[in-house]
């Protein structure tokens, strides 16, 4: 899993989603986030390995991050 962290400003819902290297969307969650330092978890259970892009959304603010998922034998 991706264990994520945002310093939110105000009390908001705040959309995450999560694109494959080919602009696929494979995850998507609505979180609550308070203000001050909220965590939220991300499963990369069903996720190749590769590059991913993490996309949190609260009304026209955009935040984006990319992350690397490596699968271990």
């Amino acid at each position: 899993y991706v264990d994520a962290f945002y310093n939110a400003y105000t009390p908001d819902i705040y959309l995450a989603q999560v694109y494959n290297a080919l602009g696929q969307r494979m995850f998507e969650e609505y979180f609550i986030f308070e203000a001050g330092i909220n965590e939220f978890k991300i499963s990369t259970t069903n996720f190749s390995a590769g590059v991913y892009l993490l996309v949190l959304q609260s009304g026209n603010s955009f935040i984006r991050k990319k992350f690397y998922v490596i699968n271990k034998p």
